[in-house]
């Protein structure tokens, strides 16, 4: 579809309600295509990818509510858009909408370096982009639709002054979404095993945990300590607070690690709730970006070889695991001690900024400008 002169084109952004990163990538997006784009801008998602979310205008953005997982429900919504442009953050149904419909699309695949095999509907896209992590390259470099792929920078929220002092008074620890369209319900027994260790500390500072509002909701129910605070945060709120904190303590989850390192927060790393998380959490460690790290690979016998594993089945085999600690006495205290150490010790982070240095931060930037280009607005 081609834009039309007489016709203001409409920005229609969807996410995918995989974790927190999707949606912190699209609000990133969002944010920087506000004052350049010439019509109306529409976030089109599910209650959990509207849970971070802040209006950033009201006359300008819109917020309606669907099921993004569903073709036949976004293709029936793109049809009743005016002059329509796909903006998709790790969602294949938009995309595959987009292609029936003959709309313009961009796809932001944040996970391109994890990808053993780039699925093949991200690429219907009319461009690609992807986070230039190490290993991207090497992923991309044979693909026939190698001129329509983007390397940018990290695609991050507005980022908040790293000059600001640090207030040494409270650890932030951030669980992520907790939610995946691939796995029912709650990881139930990874938030038991969390919760026990808040309620077995003896920390004297403020701890803020934050994430799904479901997850949160489960944590809250059963804290017994008085200084731990369960916090659903906006994703300003949420970067306020991480450029604050001198201590976060997460899951290896993309968006929010890359951010704390952007802030330069010292940053440790809980276990993974998933297959990219505990990924990252490796490569991490290659570069020594993840000295204090809780590994999940502690507490397996026999080794088991995640990397083949698919999304799906990584989340009921961590979820097995997990089950495993909490029903073992010996790998439970094991566990609590050492997430313990997580809470008393403040990495060294020299090599974190060393990473995201590397990679850069001004990843929403570089692709409003691109599709400045491409789309012409």
């Amino acid at each position: 579809m081609k834009y039309q002169s007489n016709q203001k084109p409409t920005a229609v952004f969807f996410s995918n309600p995989f974790g927190y990163g999707p949606t912190g990538t699209a609000i990133a997006l969002m944010e920087t295509l506000f004052e350049k784009w010439p019509g109306q801008i529409i976030y089109a998602a599910s209650r959990f990818c509207l849970e971070p979310f802040q209006k950033i205008n009201d006359h300008k953005l819109k917020v309606f509510e669907l099921d993004e997982r569903n073709f036949k429900t976004v293709t029936d919504f793109l049809r009743s858009i005016p002059n329509p442009y796909v903006v998709s953050s790790l969602n294949r149904f938009s995309l595959k909408a987009a292609h029936f419909l003959n709309i313009p699309s961009a796809f932001i695949d944040i996970l391109t370096w994890f990808w053993q095999k780039i699925p093949d509907d991200y690429l219907l896209a009319d461009y690609y982009f992807c986070p230039n992590l190490p290993g991207t390259e090497e992923k991309i470099k044979d693909l026939p639709q190698l001129s329509k792929i983007i390397l940018v920078p990290a695609v991050l929220g507005t980022l908040p002054s790293i000059k600001c002092k640090r207030k040494k008074k409270f650890i932030l620890v951030h669980i992520g979404g907790c939610l995946n369209p691939l796995y029912q319900g709650l990881p139930i027994a990874y938030l038991r095993l969390l919760t026990e260790v808040l309620n077995k500390q003896k920390l004297n500072q403020k701890i803020f945990i934050t994430g799904g509002h479901m997850a949160l909701q489960f944590i809250e129910k059963r804290l017994k300590k008085k200084n731990v605070f369960c916090c659903s945060f906006s994703r300003k709120e949420f970067l306020e607070k991480l450029g604050q904190t001198n201590l976060f303590i997460t899951t290896a989850g993309q968006a929010a690690t890359l951010e704390a390192f952007a802030l330069n927060t010292p940053t440790s790393f809980l276990p993974p709730t998933n297959l990219s998380q505990w990924a990252l959490a490796n490569l991490l460690t290659k570069y020594k970006a993840a000295p204090n790290r809780v590994m999940l690979e502690e507490f397996i016998t026999p080794r088991v070889n995640l990397q083949n594993l698919s999304e799906k089945e990584g989340l009921i085999l961590f979820s097995k695991y997990y089950q495993k600690i909490a029903d073992d006495k010996n790998l439970r205290n094991k566990y609590t001690e050492m997430v313990f150490y997580l809470l008393d010790k403040i990495p060294e982070n020299k090599e974190q900024q060393l990473f995201i240095n590397k990679i850069g931060v001004n990843g929403a930037e570089v692709i409003v400008n691109e599709l400045q280009k491409r789309w012409s607005f």
